[in-house]
């Protein structure tokens, strides 16, 4: 993202959110300097958490926040419509939501850095079934989540 393009204010908060967040998850960096006007954004109306837990969105006043920012994986939210739905609340109009997911293509590249890669090719196969079809459809198995 252009510094120039930035007014003082925007610039503001990029550079607090580089300096203290965004650093450390260079993908959310890179999406969020291309995608983000920061210029609309004043240093009071943004929230950074940590947590996949709704408690820490109670704290946050409804329609208050233009830019939130949850750093924990998206995946690991047990009821994810429902924390949605609780973020939207507290955006205000035209704000922003931003967080990290462990996408299925992510997860692939992990697992294929994780094991050699003709034994990755084969056990790929019973991993995603066991962990992507088996244990969502299966409700005996103690890793289902009811809703």
């Amino acid at each position: 993202m252009s510094q120039k393009s930035l007014t003082q204010v925007g610039f503001v908060i990029y550079e607090i959110l580089v300096e203290r967040f965004l650093k450390y998850y260079p993908g959310l960096y890179q999406f969020a300097g291309k995608t983000i006007d920061f210029s609309q954004i004043n240093h009071s109306e943004a929230a950074v958490v940590n947590s996949p837990e709704f408690l820490d969105l109670d704290i946050i006043n409804d329609a208050s926040v233009r830019l939130f920012i949850n750093l924990h994986t998206i995946n690991d939210i047990r009821w994810i419509n429902r924390y949605f739905l609780e973020v939207h609340k507290r955006l205000i109009n035209g704000g922003y939501f931003l967080g990290r997911a462990n996408t299925i293509d992510i997860h692939k590249r992990q697992f294929f850095k994780k094991y050699p890669k003709y034994f990755a090719e084969f056990v790929y196969i019973f991993h995603f079934v066991f962990f992507r079809v088996f244990c969502r459809n299966c409700p005996k198995s103690g890793r289902y989540i009811s809703r």
